[in-house]
Order: structure tokens, then C-alpha cells, then sequence
């Protein structure tokens, strides 16, 4: 995670430190679930998974929503 902007590294550790190891943070890109660019979080809970994006220069402009976990172990790729 070292070429990640800080904001990301900061999502990420967050959450590990609040008990949610299974988690995928990084910058959305094209094909993303989020504008590109935007931090998108991706946190597996079960057979379900915990998705949202926000704008770091703008936090309160994003959202969140639960799906169903596929196969795959992560919510969004890495």
C-alpha cells in the first residue's frame, strides 16, 4: 500500500483497527462501483459486503451500500 495516497492508508487502518480485516481501500479507477478517483471501501462482513465511496476533498458527497458477497474473498478487486 505504500504508493497509496494517505487518506487511503489511513480508510484502511482504520478499519483493520476497528475489526475488519477483510477490506479492500484504494483510489476508484474505471470500471469502479464509484467516480473515478473517488477513495472507494470495500468491507466484507459474511456473506455480505459493506461498499462505498467518498470524495476526500469533499467527505460528505458519496455513499454506501450492502450487497451480496460472491465467490470471490474481496468485495471490489485490489
Amino acid at each position: 500500500m505504500s504508493r497509496c495516497p494517505p487518506e487511503t492508508q489511513r480508510v484502511a487502518l482504520e478499519l483493520r483497527m476497528e475489526g475488519y480485516p477483510d477490506t479492500t481501500v484504494r483510489l476508484a479507477r474505471a470500471g469502479d462501483p464509484a467516480p473515478r478517483g473517488n477513495l472507494l471501501y470495500a468491507v466484507r462482513l459474511g456473506g455480505r459486503c459493506v461498499i462505498g465511496h467518498f470524495n476526500h476533498a469533499t467527505p460528505r458527497q458519496g455513499a454506501q451500500w450492502i450487497t451480496e458477497a460472491g465467490p470471490s474473498e474481496l468485495c471490489v478487486p485490489g
